[in-house]
């Protein structure tokens, strides 16, 4: 059992501590979710990976895809490698439909700080599985906008112009990397309004997603700095795992028993940063406007069994004389 529950602290830092403590006393939900993930992403990910660490090498095709991700990567991956285009495809569509199923059980979990039974935690998934839907289809055409038009405008126009009169290297470093972050600014704004969206409708029951997404920018517009400080804190330990990922894939010749080892790991690694993030941002809400019933902790209670429920009825129902 956990200890006993503080009021969090919503200074950015204190939120980071104690979603990553929430998480800590959940142990049941990360190895829920980390099996669920391994067990239906290790596969696809060992089929689309193992033909690109063959030919190019991972870390370089990985890298070019965090850091260069554009339609010239794009084509010449699918000229290499046809048959891993649709398995790409196929893992991440898999990924973001579980993530999006598994979420509102998560925020509901790590709202309530403390343990719930399994049929309570996919019952809130399920109640929120469409809401969330709802909420993706809404945010569809900002995400559009960005990777259809303005990552390539950026790269394509941008870029190139601001370049032409260079000769330093380390100015045209300076000019790619300005671009990159301006597009990575640009995708963390969508991002956290899609965040605290998701929060503000588990912790607040909200049905209309676009009022959550409304009661989201207010809420990121009355507090920006600390809002971009959790961001940024959180986006730490989750570039950290990768960038730990990228040098132990790079190991030359290394055995499929190997490579199934450190995805395994990767994600395990992954799904730990990812619940703590979204628990950060639960407690950060939680301390600025949620309401006691989800500040506090809830008060104990019987087990939830048959025969303790019905020994509470029995207790409280009036003798018949």
């Amino acid at each position: 059992m956990p200890p006993p529950f503080n009021a969090p602290c919503t200074t950015a830092f204190g939120a980071f501590l104690e979603g990553y403590r929430r998480v800590w006393y959940a142990p049941a939900l990360l190895a829920g979710i980390a099996t669920t993930c391994i067990v239906l992403l290790l596969p696809h990910r060992l089929s689309v990976f193992g033909p690109m660490s063959d030919s190019w090498g991972l870390r370089t095709l990985l890298e070019r895809a965090l850091w260069e991700w554009h339609g010239g990567w794009a084509l010449a991956l699918g000229g290499r490698t046809t048959p891993s285009a649709p398995g790409l495809a196929s893992t991440t569509a898999v990924g973001l439909l579980l993530w999006m199923f598994l979420a509102g059980g998560i925020l509901d979990r790590v709202a309530r700080a403390r343990p719930i039974r399994t049929a309570a935690f996919f019952a809130a998934c399920g109640q929120y599985f469409m809401r969330f839907i709802r909420l993706s289809l809404l945010l569809a055409p900002a995400y559009w906008w960005l990777f259809g038009w303005l990552h390539p405008y950026l790269l394509t126009t941008v870029l190139p112009r601001w370049t032409a009169g260079m000769t330093m290297r380390r100015d045209i470093i300076a000019a790619e990397t300005t671009v990159h972050l301006g597009f990575l600014l640009a995708v963390g704004i969508v991002t956290l309004v899609a965040d605290y969206a998701r929060v503000r409708a588990v912790v607040e029951d909200r049905h209309s997603m676009l009022g959550a997404i409304a009661a989201a920018l207010r809420f990121m517009r009355r507090r920006p700095g600390r809002v971009v400080g959790l961001y940024l804190i959180s986006a730490l330990p989750a570039a950290a795992v990768i960038r730990l990922w990228f040098g132990a894939s790079a190991v030359p010749d290394g055995s499929a028993a190997y490579g199934a080892t450190i995805l395994t790991v990767y994600l395990v690694l992954r799904v730990w940063t990812r619940l703590a993030w979204m628990a950060s941002e639960v407690v950060f809400f939680q301390g600025e406007l949620a309401h006691d019933s989800y500040t506090a902790a809830p008060l104990p209670v019987w087990p939830e069994s048959p025969a303790a429920e019905a020994l509470e009825n029995l207790t409280m129902a009036s003798p018949r004389r």
